[in-house]
């Protein structure tokens, strides 16, 4: 059986998300496992769009595919979102821990520990809403689950401008960040526009029409937003591409951004006698005898 063209995209994100889930676990072992760094979690949306990528080829293969497999391969598609929200908040606890390098305090407080916790949040009231709609039996019930999925993408659309808002905060006290925390800043700059239209649509796709298993999806305004039966080219231009857009971004940033050199450059700055030069992060430096 031939692809439609959802089936086409979700075949083309598989393609990317394999080499892509190669670097992210590279860079993973690079900067640590620690979720404070952000890329763990682009390891994880890798995985998810590889498995949902697969999932949703192999139901288009199939004559009458298993509610189930549709309902879960639905469920990973918007699920993504999270990771790379998650992702990105990793990323900005890394630019916030730059600022201890010249202030004692620490950094001041982690803010981004509590958007972490929204961000949960956000995605656990979407997975609950995406299987209690595919369990629906009556529309009493599919209409309480998409209650749960209204609830989830509006937490996420918050948790986007709470992002934002942080963003421009730590852009006002660069001068306090050092230069490689200051890219990874910039890198951030360039992935949130992405990320923007990628949560756009996912607010936009939480509020389209659904119907039960054998009824007639209603059609009304927001039905091409549907992120299973609305057009092609509205998920590709506003989920699919935005998606790989700011991961790619993170991606690039994370092989030209060496910021765990930041503190070997500031220990160099404040103590020669460490053996380190400000100049060079990993290269001992010579004593006069």
């Amino acid at each position: 059986m031939g692809l439609s063209a959802r089936g086409i995209i979700a075949l083309g994100q598989l393609i990317v998300y394999v080499p892509i889930v190669f670097v992210a676990g590279f860079l993973v072992f690079r900067h640590g496992f620690s979720r404070g760094t952000g890329w763990i979690f682009l390891l994880t949306l890798s995985i998810v769009r590889i498995v949902s990528g697969a999932m949703l080829v192999a139901t288009e293969q199939q004559s009458n595919p298993s509610h189930t497999i549709v309902t879960i391969a639905t469920v990973l598609e918007s699920a993504g979102l999270s990771p790379l929200t998650q992702a990105t908040l990793g990323f900005l606890n890394s630019v916030r821990k730059g600022f201890s390098y010249n202030n004692e305090e620490g950094g001041g407080i982690n803010a981004t520990f509590l958007l972490h916790i929204f961000s949960s949040i956000a995605l656990a009231l979407i997975v609950i809403g995406g299987s209690k709609a595919g369990n629906a039996k009556t529309h009493d019930d599919l209409d309480h689950a998409m209650l749960f999925r209204h609830i989830g993408v509006v937490l996420f659309f918050i948790l986007y401008i709470l992002i934002a808002l942080l963003h421009g905060y730590y852009w006002s006290q660069k001068r306090d960040l050092p230069k490689n925390r200051r890219m990874l800043l910039a890198g951030i700059s360039l992935a949130l526009p992405f990320l923007f239209v990628r949560i756009i649509y996912a607010v936009l796709s939480g509020f389209a029409p659904v119907a039960l298993p054998g009824d007639i999806v209603e059609q009304n305004s927001m039905s091409k937003f549907n992120s299973t039966t609305g057009p092609w080219w509205i998920y590709l231009i506003m989920s699919a591409l935005p998606e790989v857009l700011a991961v790619v971004t993170y991606i690039i940033v994370g092989i030209k951004v060496p910021v765990e050199k930041d503190f070997y450059q500031a220990k160099g700055r404040s103590s020669m006698e460490d053996g380190y030069r400000s100049d060079d992060a990993f290269q001992p430096a010579f004593r006069k005898p």
